[in-house]
């Protein structure tokens, strides 16, 4: 076990981390957290990236000990099907610990962790679009789902028209929805295919087989889909004033994947249940005008015959910026609230920005509550953040870390540094940040729970990163 040194700046009332590096032998491709071991705890599963062509992607296993702790080095390093291209977790029999799933276009490997090793209990043959040989294999969210509510996941299997529904053992039927798609002849003879799967939002539906319904949304509508052999469909168009997003591997426009650089806003548009009727409602968010630009963000609360009103319930304007919403409980009551980062796009602001390598950021929270939303932020903090002349997207992540029941949010403030801001009852978080930590403020931030005390963890690693590449551990 090792523990990085934690450089405090602190408040009494912070709960402060324990901070373990762990070392990843070659390149590292991606990190995930699941309960392998069916102990409770959440363990740390890191991806490899492939060196050359025809060499295998090793998955390593670090388990959490009793105490929290994790080791430096993986208890498990196991090498996956040549083939592997994504790899999601599943529960196949009903029983713990969780499954591992191994796919590529011809099915999946399933793994069970078994006497401190990783045991193949069988492999299911399927056609899919499940990547096959990447370079660079990721863990595959959401992609796992229990529709019959028997403790057994139902899998999503990504098709060129929708998804398959399957088990392991048959596939249980194909569901059509509409899939972003586009072929491109390049230079070298070289042809690009490109999918985009829609993302897929399971809901309670009282008309619906066992109560389970499906919300699939592209990047230009929202398909409902319910019934007993799921062919029930609704279609709505997502009602975006401007261009709709294109299909493309491009950032999607959110401020995590640049920060703190500023981002090039596009057209975005997600589900989530914000009256807590079970529900998804619908979140659409665009900039619009040129210089004097502008972010909108709609809000369309969903009806019982699956459609939206084609004006929004709710409005969000933000002149001069750039800002991008995001739902998360912030004030611990269980309730979908509206967290917007906002970054200025005034003239003085790209000033700022090009001459110092400093932009000026804002946090603003819309609480909810029985009564909706209010018109005006409930709470906000703004901040003067460094950026880096690193290309690399820097660390940004929200949390309940601290126990507090408030929001917390994690990212550096001078460009070297991570540091914890704490959630405050007055205000959203602290303008400097509660606790700094040693780590390199670039790359990924994963939030998660890791021991069920309350509070949750965080996981950062960098993607791509050679050796010595480390996965760091923050356990609060």
């Amino acid at each position: 076990m090792t523990s990085l040194l934690v450089l405090l700046c602190c408040v009494a009332s912070a709960q402060l981390p324990n901070v373990y590096a762990l070392r990843h032998e070659g390149v590292l491709a991606d990190v995930a957290v699941a309960d392998v071991t069916g102990d409770g705890r959440g363990d740390i599963c890191a991806l490899s990236m492939r060196e050359t062509a025809g060499h295998e992607v090793w998955l390593s296993l670090y388990l959490a000990r009793p105490d929290g702790s994790y080791p430096q080095t993986p208890d498990i390093r196991h090498a996956l099907p040549l083939t592997t291209g994504g790899v999601f977790f599943a529960e196949t029999d009903g029983a713990a610990p969780i499954e591992i799933v191994a796919v590529d276009h011809t099915g999946a490997y399933i793994f069970s962790l078994r006497d401190n090793a990783l045991a193949l209990i069988a492999e299911p043959r399927f056609f899919s679009l499940f990547p096959a040989g990447l370079l660079a294999p990721r863990f595959l969210e959401h992609h796992a789902v229990d529709i019959t509510g028997d403790g057994i996941h139902e899998w999503l299997v990504p098709l060129p028209n929708g998804y398959a529904l399957r088990s392991p053992e048959k596939e249980i039927a194909v569901i059509n929805c509409h899939v972003d798609g586009s072929v491109a002849q390049t230079s070298g003879r070289r042809t690009q295919l490109n999918y985009g799967l829609p993302g897929v939002v399971p809901f309670d539906h009282a008309g619906a087989e066992n109560g389970q319904a499906l919300a699939f949304i592209s990047s230009r509508t929202v398909e409902f889909v319910h019934g007993p052999d799921w062919d029930n469909v609704v279609t709505v168009p997502i009602p975006f004033r401007g261009t709709p997003p294109q299909n493309t591997h491009a950032h999607s426009g959110g401020y995590a994947d640049t920060f703190p650089k500023p981002p090039q806003p596009q057209p975005h548009a997600e589900l989530h249940d914000l009256n807590n009727n079970g529900r998804p409602d619908l979140i659409v968010t665009e900039a619009e005008g040129g210089l004097n630009v502008e972010t909108h963000t709609r809000v369309y609360y969903a009806k019982p015959d699956h459609t939206f009103p084609e004006e929004p319930d709710i409005h969000f304007r933000k002149p001069g910026a750039y800002a991008q919403p995001t739902v998360i409980d912030v004030n611990g009551d269980g309730l979908n609230d509206i967290f917007f980062f906002e970054l200025s796009f005034g003239i003085r602001s790209m000033v700022s920005y090009l001459v110092r390598r400093k932009v000026r950021l804002g946090f603003e929270a819309y609480l909810n509550s029985p009564e909706g939303f209010s018109s005006s932020p409930d709470l906000q903090t703004r901040f003067t953040v460094d950026v880096s002349d690193d290309e690399r997207p820097g660390v940004l992540a929200l949390g309940h870390f601290t126990g507090n029941g408030r929001m917390d949010a994690v990212f550096s403030q001078d460009g070297e540094k991570l540091g914890l801001f704490e959630g405050e009852a007055n205000r959203l978080v602290a303008q400097r940040p509660t606790a700094e930590f040693d780590i390199p403020p670039f790359g990924v931030a994963k939030t998660c729970v890791l021991h069920e005390n309350g509070r949750e963890d965080l996981v950062v690693f960098e993607p791509g990163a050679e050796e010595p590449a480390y996965i760091y551990a923050l356990v609060f």
